[in-house]
């Protein structure tokens, strides 16, 4: 027999549970440690990172490991910027095993979203691919510039020199 009864609700209970985040959404140009943790930190306290650019096979989506201290599943969607235009992130929850607890569907928008985000990422990286080619195109005809001028003043230095080797035998 019990002489008297507590409430639970008078005492502070702490839960924490561990959980792994998907990320899908972020642009190749955000994709860091630092970001993910920046995007997460709102969740939970992050306690490993993984498919970080550097070591996925998988770039449509980053996985966080967090402590989480309320009991609810994590299905939302933020809005970042960079560069000054705005894109939308999903963060999902994944279960223990890795499957889905529940896909993220961006609020009433179709798949097509998810698809655009991912072309315009792959755009992002050509186009920054381009700019590299090009950049490193100009670089290469202004070397082969300065080493036609240097081979043009070297020839140049030997034939005045032969001349004059010529005109000192005569």
């Amino acid at each position: 027999m019990f002489n008297w009864l507590d409430y639970a609700n008078k005492k502070e209970v702490i839960f924490n549970r561990i959980s792994w985040l998907k990320i899908t959404g972020a642009l190749l140009l955000a994709w860091d440690e630092d970001n993910f943790a920046s995007i997460i930190e709102r969740f939970g306290k992050v306690i490993s990172q993984y498919n970080v650019i550097f070591t996925c096979s998988d770039i449509s989506f980053g996985k966080v490991g967090i402590i989480i201290t309320h009991r609810r599943k994590i299905n939302e969607e933020i809005v970042g910027s960079l560069n000054g235009k705005s894109y939308i992130i999903g963060i999902v929850e994944l279960m223990m095993s890795g499957t889905h607890s529940n896909r993220f569907h961006p609020s009433n928008r179709s798949n097509q979203t998810e698809i655009m985000m991912m072309m315009m990422m792959m755009m992002i990286a050509m186009k920054r691919k381009t700019e590299f080619t090009t950049h490193l195109t100009r670089h290469l005809k202004t070397l082969k510039k300065v080493r036609s001028i240097k081979t043009n003043q070297l020839n140049r230095t030997k034939d005045l020199r032969w001349q004059q080797f010529r005109t000192m035998r005569l």
